[in-house]
């Protein structure tokens, strides 16, 4: 009866949410890798909702975390702007 209660519990949390940031993730991570770089709010598009904003900044996030990508903004409140890392595989490996 606990573990029911608790998968409940779970679902409430965030009912009906369509954005998967696993999913966001990819997306941003293969825009990257085309493009090279790319501004937060070219990601956003033109009306983004909250959900939409919040789910593609997390990824963020997770991709700068996993040193995928490097963040870069000039000033406050400036756009972002999101770059491919260049990794440096003779480094990690000393």
């Amino acid at each position: 009866p606990a573990l029911a209660a608790r998968q409940r519990e779970e679902e409430l949390v965030a009912p009906g949410e369509r954005y998967s940031v696993e999913e966001r993730t990819a997306e941003i991570e293969a825009i990257v890798t085309e493009r090279g770089a790319v501004t937060f709010s070219e990601l956003l598009g033109g009306a983004p909702t909250l959900g939409w904003a919040v789910v593609t900044f997390i990824a963020l996030l997770d991709l700068y975390r996993r040193v995928v990508i490097d963040l870069e903004q000039s000033e406050l409140f400036a756009d972002i702007l999101i770059r491919r890392k260049e990794r440096a595989g003779a480094l990690a490996d000393s």
